[in-house]
C-alpha cells in the first residue's frame, strides 16, 4: 500500500515538473528574438511530444504554429542540447550567447563540448568571444574532424582581399535589412539568420584588417 502510494506521488511530481504547452509557447512568444530561449522551449515540446494531437509531427507544429522551417526547428533543438551539456559553465563569459556561437558545438559529443569550452576559457584571454574565434579554437583542438570534412568538401583557402570585399558588401546590405526588420518588430528565421551572418561577417572583416 505504501509502495503504491509512493510511486503515485513520484509520477505526479514528475508530470508537474514538465511545463504545459501553453507555458512553453508563452516563453517562445516572449523571447522569439532570443533563439536560445526559443530552443529550450521547443526542445521540451519536441521531447515530450506536447504538439500532439493537433499536429502529426514536430516539424509540422513548428511550421504551422511559428513559421519555422524543418531545418531551422531541428537546428534550434540541436542548439538546446549543446546548452544543456555546457550548463556547468552557464555563469561564465565563454558560455554561448547566441545561436551562432552554440552551433559551433553541435557536431561534438558532450565530452568534446566540455573540452572545447575549457580551451576557450584558457585561450581566449580578454578577447570578445565570437563564433569565428570558437571555430578557430575548435579546429586547433579537433584537427582530424576538419581534415575529414576537407576531403569531402575541400578545405577553404585563405580569405583573399576580393572575398573580403564581397563579404563586406553583403554584410552592409544585411545590416540595413536587419535594422529595417527589427524596427518593424518582425521576427522569425530571416531575422535570426541575419543576426548570425552579421556576427560571422564582422569577425572575418575584422580579422582581415
Amino acid at each position: 500500500m505504501t509502495k503504491k502510494h509512493s510511486a503515485t506521488v513520484t509520477i505526479t511530481a514528475s508530470k508537474a515538473a514538465t511545463p504545459s504547452l501553453a507555458a512553453l509557447e508563452q516563453i517562445i512568444n516572449n523571447h522569439f528574438s532570443n533563439s536560445l530561449r526559443a530552443a529550450e522551449a521547443l526542445a521540451t515540446i519536441r521531447d515530450q511530444e506536447l504538439y500532439r494531437p493537433d499536429f502529426k509531427s514536430f516539424e509540422e507544429y513548428c511550421l504551422k504554429r511559428w513559421g519555422y522551417s524543418r531545418s531551422y526547428a531541428c537546428r534550434l533543438a540541436d542548439v538546446h542540447e549543446v546548452m544543456v551539456d555546457l550548463d556547468p559553465h552557464k555563469n561564465h563569459e565563454v558560455y554561448p550567447k547566441n545561436e551562432a556561437q552554440a552551433r559551433v558545438y553541435v557536431d561534438l559529443d558532450k565530452s568534446q563540448r566540455l573540452e572545447l569550452i575549457k580551451k576557450v576559457m584558457k585561450d581566449s584571454g580578454t578577447n570578445t568571444i565570437t563564433a569565428n574565434i570558437l571555430t578557430k579554437l575548435k579546429k586547433q583542438l579537433f584537427p582530424a574532424k576538419y581534415e575529414a570534412k576537407a576531403k569531402i568538401q575541400g578545405e577553404p583557402q585563405t580569405t583573399t582581399a576580393s572575398t573580403v570585399a564581397s563579404i563586406n558588401k553583403v554584410y552592409q546590405s544585411a545590416k540595413k535589412l536587419h535594422k529595417n526588420l527589427t524596427e518593424q518588430e518582425l521576427e522569425g528565421d530571416l531575422v535570426n539568420d541575419l543576426s548570425a551572418f552579421i556576427e560571422v561577417a564582422e569577425a572575418v572583416i575584422k580579422e582581415s584588417k
